[in-house]
């Protein structure tokens, strides 16, 4: 974002000095520059990572419950990329944060302290076949969980 704003506020400069508009006119433009830069981050980063960390803390009280003491492992095959926006699919890392498999265990982990759950979380928490949850095991679809927590679906 910040790149971004410094080239626009680069771009700007030049427009003011060809079209002779007065200098006053930069500050004024710099505001909006940086104004729309805000909004993004907020609209396109904040409010949907916030999203998705509040429909896996939903599926997860619903379907594990406090008292729950086996293992978590989550499927991610079937993504909700537009969820919780229908401008941008994807985050600074190139992916929504319920579709990537590096991110899902943070996430999980914060649940599991701040509602004081008692689940496991085993060193790999990706599904990647059936057999391996056969027994005291829970497999919490991620994609179900975002479509279930939005009106976008």
């Amino acid at each position: 974002e910040f790149f971004t704003c410094a080239l626009i506020i680069i771009g700007l400069d030049a427009l003011t000095s060809k079209l002779n508009i007065a200098k006053k006119a930069l500050p004024t433009l710099t505001v909006f520059a940086m104004i729309a830069a805000s909004y993004n981050i907020f609209n396109g980063f904040i409010i949907p990572q916030k999203s998705e960390l509040n429909a896996l803390a939903s599926a997860l009280s619903y379907k594990v419950g406090k008292t729950f003491t086996g293992d978590v492992l989550f499927d991610i095959q079937d993504p909700a990329y537009n969820a919780f926006t229908k401008t941008q699919r994807y985050d600074e890392f190139g992916n929504i944060s319920l579709a990537a498999p590096w991110a899902i265990k943070g996430m999980a982990e914060q649940i599991l302290i701040s509602k004081s759950m008692h689940f496991r979380l085993p060193e790999n928490v990706i599904l990647t076949a059936k057999e391996q949850c056969t027994t005291d095991c829970i497999i919490i679809k991620t994609g179900d969980a975002m479509r279930s927590a939005t009106s976008n679906y």
